[in-house]
């Protein structure tokens, strides 16, 4: 299943990511053709990504599920393709997440949503609403918790503007088109260029032990959109970039390493005594 969409799809340009309403492209295809999916299977999900994409599926609240979006009632493989088959999702959220790509095994009627391919009765539609991986808005609303944020969602143009939790106040800037562009991407280290004054937003999903760097300088990482990273960019052009230190690995580590120096010590004081 989902060879020949994902075939073409890892023709089409850029950094996007995929979404399926219908599992049209299995993990293990993706990972074949090197896609990036919004959906899939995880026993282990971060809160705050189901909450987004509940309301970015359009499905709405649901109780815990191992894939995402979750099929509620649906057993079988048939089942599973057409569970969602009623359920409108939300191009601009789905497009806020970089998901620039919709396949599903039915076919979807939204004026934001172009066909572009079908194989067999699987649809392939271009989201017009995907934004770039990281792009820079004027417009900073502020929530103080996940309620406000995930309720902000609902009501304005992610396009425009961006919802932030931490933030002492709201601000609004003049900014320019094109103004973030990504030099390098991997896993676990992203570095862009942005241009100021604005809100940096990554579409990339809020995680702990992230760092993030302005110019060479520590700055703060600001949880965006309920989901995504952001940074606020000053006036001119800036390099940003964003790594992965994960605190709890590096201290095992340490702790090992002394362990293994702790016993060779012991090991070596007893075979001084013994000789």
């Amino acid at each position: 299943d989902g060879q020949e969409p994902a075939r073409w799809l890892a023709q089409q340009p850029d950094r996007f990511r995929v979404y399926s309403p219908s599992y049209s492209v299995p993990q293990h295809v993706a990972q074949q053709y090197q896609l990036q999916l919004a959906d899939g299977i995880d026993p282990l999900q971060l809160r705050r990504y189901v909450e987004f994409m509940q309301l970015a599926s359009g499905i709405g609240e649901w109780n815990y599920s191992v894939t995402l979006p979750a099929f509620v009632g649906a057993e079988t493989d048939d089942e599973i393709r057409t569970a969602l088959s009623q359920i409108k999702p939300d191009t601009a959220l789905l497009g806020l997440m970089n998901v620039k790509y919709i396949d599903a095994a039915f076919p979807i009627h939204l004026p934001e949503l172009i066909e572009r391919a079908r194989f067999g009765s699987t649809y392939v539609y271009e989201n017009t609403q995907a934004r770039p991986r990281a792009f820079v808005v004027g417009q900073v609303n502020v929530a103080t918790n996940v309620e406000e944020a995930l309720s902000w969602l609902k009501t304005n143009d992610v396009s425009q503007a961006a919802v932030v939790e931490g933030l002492p106040y709201a601000f609004r800037v003049p900014t320019q088109r094109q103004a973030a562009s990504i030099e390098a991407w991997q896993a676990d280290a992203i570095r862009m260029r942005a241009t100021g004054p604005g809100w940096l937003v990554l579409s990339e999903v809020i995680a702990p032990d992230w760092i993030a760097q302005l110019d060479g300088q520590p700055t703060d990482i600001f949880i965006t959109d309920v989901t995504l990273r952001g940074v606020y960019v000053p006036w001119g052009d800036h390099t940003i970039e964003f790594a992965y230190q994960p605190r709890r690995v590096y201290a095992g580590v340490l702790v090992s390493m002394l362990s293994v120096v702790a016993v060779a010590v012991a090991m070596g004081i007893e075979r001084i005594r013994r000789t």
